[in-house]
């Protein structure tokens, strides 16, 4: 794959603000350069949202951003 992009969205935010491993493999994917994402609608309910900020993910509504992925023809890769 040329350029990947991940999004946390539900449950598995309140993972990555919490879980050491899950936090490393963030940040590895940060440095090779893969952008990383969280649902900011979620993780305000998780009460997540500054930790994953300060984690360097970009916190934002999600929504838009996928619906304009998927019309640029991105494929979803969902687990």
């Amino acid at each position: 794959m040329e350029e990947v992009k991940i999004i946390f969205f539900g449950p598995s935010e309140k993972l990555a603000a919490t879980d050491q491993q899950v936090q490393d493999r963030i940040k590895e994917a940060m440095s090779a350069g893969i952008q990383v994402m969280a649902c900011k609608h979620c993780s305000d309910g998780f009460g997540v949202t500054e930790t994953l900020e300060a984690l360097g993910l970009d916190v934002v509504y999600v929504d838009g951003v996928i619906s304009q992925l998927l019309k640029d023809g991105w494929a979803s890769l969902t687990f």
